[in-house]
């Protein structure tokens, strides 16, 4: 899947391609150097009406001012570290950040799911998740990814790549969310 069927082609100001694109992304999720955050001039400040009594909430709002390219990008630049709610028509992702970089990600889109991801791509069978997940119901105590490890479903390093799909698969389904909301809640902790 590329950046194109999630609309983030819209918000990518040229002269950059998808190619370009999707390795910026790359880099906001994988890469876990922290930012310079010596005062660079520019950098983005949210809106005085994005304040909320929660000192934690650092930034809140209504899609589509800012957009959701717009809001990653100044957590990003930012450095900010906590979670990055949006809600729109029932769906939610919560997006987690360490220093500005993307760690995590949860939804609550049932074919996001590990199991339903790896079913999609053929990565596994209905007989290899059946395996599985009997195994974590059987008081085993584990994740299905480690559950699919376990039973030979897939290797770690597959399961390593599978995570890392889901995760980027979640945040660019959120380039679709013309409407909703949004807020940051940082941790300090």
């Amino acid at each position: 899947r590329d950046m194109e069927q999630y609309g983030a082609d819209a918000y990518i100001a040229k002269p950059f391609g998808l190619p370009v694109a999707e390795k910026l992304l790359a880099t906001i999720i994988e890469d876990a150097a922290p930012l310079d955050r010596g005062g660079r001039p520019g950098l983005p400040q949210p809106p005085a009406q994005s304040r909320q009594a929660d000192p934690n909430v650092v930034l809140s709002g209504e899609f589509p001012e800012p957009s959701f390219p717009e809001v990653l990008h100044t957590v990003y630049q930012r450095g900010l570290s906590g979670v990055l709610e949006v809600r729109w028509e029932g769906a939610w992702k919560r997006i987690y950040f360490l220093n500005g970089v993307v760690v995590a990600a949860d939804s609550n889109s049932t074919n996001e799911t590990l199991g339903a991801l790896l079913l999609e791509s053929g990565r596994v069978s209905e007989d290899d998740l059946d395996r599985a997940l009997a195994r974590m119901q059987g008081g085993e105590g584990c994740r299905l990814g480690e559950a699919l490890v376990q039973v030979g479903a897939v290797t770690a390093l597959e399961r390593h790549e599978a995570l890392r799909d889901q995760l980027r698969e979640r945040v660019l389904k959120c380039f679709r969310f013309e409407r909703g909301s949004f807020r940051f809640e940082e941790d300090l902790s």
